[in-house]
């Protein structure tokens, strides 16, 4: 997705110009104009810009950032819900659980075995992959 905002926006909008020569007419602008036709995408349009002139102040290229002040488009909150095609496809992505009671191994005719689904739901919690910080 960023590469194609900089193929398809930035480029053509600020690709001729110096790093130090941008300013916040020049940002402003190329935001209105994605704005038009797209205000969620212009708002992830200036949060990379955002990013490349933080690096550019910190790469001492240029003061401060031009994207500093520019109003981002009003985002309303939405909640995505699967679909049947993919719920249907859910159980191939999931790894395999039982949650029968006695399954635990060591816990069958103990009398212990009252949590056994919540520590097979454990179980499952530390099968998942971890989200890379």
């Amino acid at each position: 997705m960023y590469r194609a905002l900089i193929k398809n926006e930035v480029v053509p909008a600020l690709g001729r110009m110096k790093v130090a020569a941008v300013g916040f007419e020049d940002v402003d602008r190329l935001h209105r104009n994605v704005s038009r036709r797209a205000p969620y995408l212009a708002n992830r349009l200036l949060a990379l810009l955002s990013k490349m002139f933080a690096l550019s102040v910190l790469w001492n290229m240029r003061g401060n950032s031009p994207v500093r002040g520019v109003q981002r488009n009003q985002e309303i909150k939405r909640k995505r819900y699967l679909s049947g095609d993919e719920l249907a496809r859910l159980p191939a992505y999931s790894p395999p659980i039982s949650l029968e009671i006695g399954a635990m191994p060591g816990r069958a005719g103990t009398g212990k075995n009252k949590f056994g689904a919540a520590a097979a739901l454990a179980d499952l919690g530390k099968q998942l992959p971890r989200r890379s910080a």
